[in-house]
């Protein structure tokens, strides 16, 4: 997934939902390119993706 989309709810709820239910083995591959549809990621919203567990 892109960085982009780690600023969209659907991410957050799927990683909390993952938590929730104590899934395990999931692995998220993310694009950190600092880029999205609106702009630099660093101005809109600096997510970091090292706040994700096991990341």
């Amino acid at each position: 997934m892109g960085d982009g989309e780690l600023q969209e709810g659907q991410v957050w709820e799927a990683a909390m939902s993952a938590g929730n239910f104590k899934l395990g083995n999931l692995v998220a591959i993310i694009d950190n390119n600092k880029v999205t549809v609106d702009g630099n990621t660093e101005e809109l919203m600096n997510i970091n993706p090292g706040i994700l567990p096991g990341i």
